[in-house]
Order: C-alpha cells, then structure tokens, then sequence
C-alpha cells in the first residue's frame, strides 16, 4: 500500500508542468446533478487531448484520482465499478474506455491522467486537475 501511494503521488508530482484543467462541481440551476457531473466527462477529453497533442501519439488511458473526483466519476452514467473494495490506492472501474485507480492520499479535487503502454518508451503523464 505505501508504495503504490508512493508511486502514484511521484506521478501527481511529476505531472505538475501540465496544464490545469478547471471544472466546478457546483451545479447549474436547471442541470441535473447526474447531468452535470456527465459534463465532468468533457474535461477527461480535454486532458486526454492534451497528452495526443504533447505526443502526437496516444491519448489517455488510465486516471488516477482523489475521493473528491472519485465520489463525482462514481455517480457518472458510463461509470462501470471493478467491484473492488480496498485499503489504500486501488483500480475503481472504467470511465468508458478509461481505467480509474483511487488514491485516498491525493488531494481530493486532484486528478492526473496519462498513458500506459505496452513498452518501456509509450508512458507520458499528465496533470490535469
């Protein structure tokens, strides 16, 4: 457990050169909350453009994301869980195509996302929060 926090929270460190991306959780008179946390999903697309446009290659696959974000992605209607209840950072489920990990120790408005491939040489991350 101490190391997976360790490398996940090396990974929001690292990520720190990128740019913000800014999303409020305060709903829109009119919007329904489940409406409203959906339009958080824009947001991933935008980071995960920002990583093809860094690269030029891939876009996001994995984010990793603090209770705040994980409470909001969880009520998301193409949220599916892993089912997994664990101590510490662990896989949450999938976003669409996108694989959710949790990190208790993160900051809980924060979230990075990034790319994992098969080889030593495809793993750009990203910061977005």
């Amino acid at each position: 457990m101490e190391i997976d926090s360790e490398l996940t929270l090396g990974l929001l460190n690292f990520a720190n050169a990128g740019t913000p991306l800014v999303w409020s959780k305060t709903i829109t008179p009119g919007i329904s909350l489940v409406d409203h946390y959906d339009s958080f999903n824009a947001k991933l697309v935008e980071g995960g453009n920002q990583i093809f446009n860094a690269t030029r290659k891939v876009k996001a696959n994995f984010a990793i994301v603090g209770l705040g974000v994980a409470n909001i992605i969880e009520v998301m209607r193409n949220f599916t869980s892993s089912g997994i209840s664990a101590v510490g950072p662990h896989y949450l489920g999938t976003l669409g195509s996108l694989k959710i990990y949790v990190n208790p120790d993160y900051p809980s408005d924060e979230f990075v996302l990034g790319y994992k491939g098969s080889n030593m040489f495809d793993k750009p991350n990203r910061k977005v929060a």
